[in-house]
């Protein structure tokens, strides 16, 4: 399975501005909880992935989502290769009892062969030949896996787990031996006969998997114990498998499976939930996520995607080229805060946006308003335009990325799907106290990231906001926004060029004169929300007041257009500070833009504890 990952790391300076990161793996729900221990595409769509029990789980949308296929078995399952998108085949077993299962039907069906030892891989050739390897032995077919013969023994006191052919001839078997620990079998001839090799390959490396993308090139992965310590292994070869270079790594974790998309990039994943990534041929190796469940097996497409599977029926996706879509985006004359709703090619300004009467300005907590010629997801832009038009977009869709803001107001960009605010992880949290989006009348707070659009977000600390189309299902409730504790207390910066802006009311027929709502809930703990009318547009001040008159919070103070309102307050000063239980007041303040008319109006209300 080969790929190219688009993985696009938007750091810069935090002191100058925020930064963002598109998360390459995204876990996905497999709708198991099983252990997961081998996983293959067919193409950019089917995969399939084997656990426990006899799982079998198929999906036909990139991994997003997934269906239990009948297996036939209760046997572990821990190999799966697809030939093409109807032809497969699975395997697995326990101590001396094993099988072989055959599709030829996309796994509708599943067709048992018994075999008389467990196997861990599995290598679907070609139409016709097929080999599997397990503690107890090698066994291969000639008919498509309907027949298994058992294969002689390169050494009869190796434990095999691991089989990889390039094509028909040529292929590589991984074991354990008594003699020495990590062993490593080549053929060149079919399997007729194997041979040891040995350059590069110590007596206390543990191999767990091979992998070839080419005749010559390949890696394996696993586990080395040169003293008392044992690390993470990694290997490369150039010349076939004849030598075998140690790539140093840091991690003490044990790497179950490599592989390759391209002669520079690759991936490795094990225990712990740790994801190295490679772009040099295997020569360094860096952190590409991780989460806390072991990860036993990866496989990668080409320009495709990259998919792997672990402890609890784990299953991550990465979505990298290959799933090239068009979007197209739809901006107003006049400023527009926008963002990139795909990961493009080319994000140069002038190549996105050729009619754009404006720079794209991006915004920094510490500098204000910047030019960029290049834009980058996650990031929200002002950009002006002389009148309503489509702009299209072509790339691959982003599905997570995780921004990292500075205090105070950040312009900042979605995903390739629209995303609740609710459901933003925050860390710290409690970190956002406003989000806005602008409309050709102003500003309007917002309750949903659409994607193609910019918001202002306004944190209390430096936070990260991680924004993701499929959120996990173990993020505690208290890394999720609550928008109950937003405040209206105050406006985002205007458009670059110190343009007036005015925040939009809900879109709702005008009422006919001023008027202040009683709050709901009330009493309350701790949220409520103090509706108000406003007939034209008026210079608005919304304040709360303790029983002696002492002023408690400012809601708003500014101009507001024609319509009804909706302010929160969450049982607190305007410094952040909470209040106890008693009465309060709230008085509305409004005076007419466009006439001579003045509203006042106070009502109270109670705080529970």
């Amino acid at each position: 399975m080969r790929t190219v990952l688009l993985s696009i790391m938007l750091v810069a300076a935090f002191q100058s501005r925020g930064s963002a990161q598109l998360n390459s793996w995204i876990q996905q729900s497999s709708g198991t909880s099983v252990w997961l221990h081998g996983v293959d595409f067919a193409n950019a769509s089917t995969g399939w992935a084997v656990g426990d029990g006899g799982t079998i789980i198929k999906t036909t949308d990139t991994g997003v989502h997934w269906a239990p296929q009948a297996s036939g078995s209760t046997l572990t399952l821990t190999g799966i290769d697809f030939l093409d998108a109807n032809n497969g085949l699975a395997c697995g077993g326990k101590g001396f009892k094993g099988a072989i299962l055959r599709t030829s039907n996309g796994g509708t069906n599943w067709t048992r062969v018994d075999t008389s030892t467990s196997l861990t891989s599995i290598n679907y050739v070609n139409a016709n030949l097929a080999w599997a390897v397990g503690p107890g032995g090698i066994v291969k077919s000639t008919n498509g896996g309907v027949s298994w013969v058992r294969q002689p023994l390169p050494d009869s006191q190796a434990i095999y787990n691991s089989i990889s052919f390039f094509d028909a001839d040529t292929g590589w078997l991984t074991g354990l031996s008594f003699s020495a620990a990590g062993i490593l079998f080549k053929t060149t001839n079919k399997g007729v006969s194997w041979v040891a090799e040995t350059g590069g390959i110590n007596n206390y490396d543990y191999i767990d998997a091979v992998y070839f993308i080419d005749s010559q090139n390949g890696w394996m992965s696993g586990y080395t114990v040169p003293d008392t310590v044992g690390y993470g292994m990694i290997k490369r070869t150039t010349n076939g498998g004849a030598n075998w270079t140690n790539e140093p790594l840091t991690t003490d974790q044990e790497l179950y499976s490599v592989a390759f998309a391209s002669l520079t990039e690759g991936w490795a994943c094990g225990s712990s939930g740790i994801i190295l990534h490679s772009t040099d041929s295997g020569v360094s190796w860096f952190d590409d996520g991780s989460v806390t469940n072991s990860l036993d097996k990866v496989t990668v497409r080409a320009g495709q995607g990259g998919w792997i599977v672990g402890l609890d029926g784990t299953v991550l996706r990465n979505n990298f080229g290959g799933l090239s879509q068009q979007v197209t985006a739809s901006v107003n004359p006049g400023w527009n805060m926008i963002c990139l709703p795909l990961a493009v090619a080319d994000a140069r300004k002038p190549v996105l946006y050729p009619t754009a009467a404006s720079n794209a300005f991006r915004y920094s907590p510490a500098q204000g308003y910047l030019n960029d010629d290049t834009l980058d997801v996650g990031t929200g832009y002002w950009l002006k335009f002389g009148s309503a038009q489509s702009i299209p977009y072509n790339g691959t869709p982003v599905d997570s990325i995780t921004v990292h803001l500075l205090a105070g107001w950040n312009l900042i960009g979605g995903i390739s799907s629209d995303v609740p605010v609710g459901n933003i992880i925050q860390n710290p949290p409690n970190s956002i106290v406003n989000v806005y989006r602008y409309t050709p009348t102003g500003y309007q707070s917002d309750t949903l990231i659409q994607t193609g659009l910019a918001y202002w977000i306004k944190v209390t600390q430096n936070a990260s906001l991680t924004i993701t189309k499929n959120l996990p299902a173990n993020v505690p409730a208290s890394a999720l926004t609550d928008i109950s504790k937003f405040r209206n207390d105050e406006m985002p910066p205007p458009p670059p060029g110190g343009a007036p802006v005015v925040e939009d009311a809900e879109p709702r027929q005008l009422p006919a004169q001023y008027g202040l709502l009683q709050n709901y809930p009330n009493p309350f703990n701790p949220t409520t929300s103090i509706r108000y009318e406003l007939p034209e547009p008026s210079d608005v001040t919304l304040v709360i007041y303790d029983t002696i008159g002492r002023t408690i919070a400012t809601l708003v103070n500014g101009s507001q257009g024609a319509g009804t309102w909706n302010a929160q307050w969450t049982m607190e000063t305007s410094g952040g500070n909470a209040l106890s239980s008693g009465l309060y007041f709230y008085r509305l303040i409004a005076r007419s833009q466009v006439s001579d008319k003045t509203f006042s109006e106070i009502r109270k209300m109670a705080v529970v504890k």
